[in-house]
């Protein structure tokens, strides 16, 4: 019987790409540098460059910069102090999330976040969007010294919730870190891909559900009754 669900962070809970979109507009009007390109240009080049959330941002801007011709170790490290303390006043929640944890929160389940990254950008980011209030708990790797997806991480989750891990329910749009880790650690899972794609090559098959959205995951918990 499952009696928690847990959640990634970033895609799923939180709308990492479209607070980007918001944030990288600002960080631009902000550099004379950045002018020979577009704006659009701008964003695009980061989230190739970001793969994701994967490329630290202290690698991410000089590697920008080193593109268009502007090797300039002052401006990255201003670039990057932007981020660090600006990115949180435009983040926002995934469509449905809120929704979601209002659900889970009234049928009595526990609730729960397991993100990889660093712990102060990741909390900066949970406060932010006031989701310490809307689930029982949080580790971040850096944390924790553990990163998804090792099972471990996901055992610790549920311990702190004072669960045995078949009782609780992963959702993530990383195939590989969120969902199979999450599987191999004994949960049950959701997959909502959030423009990820499920790796062919050398990959196990899903192991769980696939739901397209947060509010598909709702009506899918409504009608089995969880």
């Amino acid at each position: 019987m499952i009696k928690a669900i847990l959640f990634d962070l970033d895609e799923t809970l939180f709308d990492r790409t479209g607070s980007l979109e918001q944030f990288l507009p600002d960080q631009y009007k902000r550099h004379e540098a950045l002018k020979q390109l577009t704006v659009e240009d701008y964003v695009e080049m980061f989230l190739s460059l970001d793969k994701r959330g994967m490329v630290p941002k202290a690698e991410l801007y000089p590697a920008l910069l080193a593109h268009i011709g502007q090797v300039d170790d002052t401006l990255a490290a201003t670039m990057l102090g932007e981020y660090e303390e600006g990115f949180a006043h435009f983040v926002r929640l995934a469509e449905g999330a809120e929704e979601l944890l209002l659900y889970l929160r009234q049928k009595g389940l526990l609730t729960g976040i397991i993100t990889n990254g660093h712990t102060d950008h990741q909390m900066r980011v949970v406060y932010k969007l006031k989701l310490d209030t809307m689930v029982d708990s949080t580790l971040v790797s850096e944390k924790e010294g553990l990163r998804k997806p090792d099972p471990e991480i996901f055992w610790r989750a549920a311990s702190r919730l004072g669960l045995k891990p078949e009782e609780c329910m992963f959702i993530g749009d990383n195939p590989t870190a969120d969902i199979l880790g999450a599987a191999d650690a004994g949960m049950a899972t959701i997959w909502v891909p959030a423009g990820t794609v499920w790796p062919e090559i050398d990959s196990p098959s899903n192991p769980g559900l696939t739901v397209t959205s947060l509010a598909g995951v709702l009506k899918m918990l409504v009608k089995i009754g969880v």
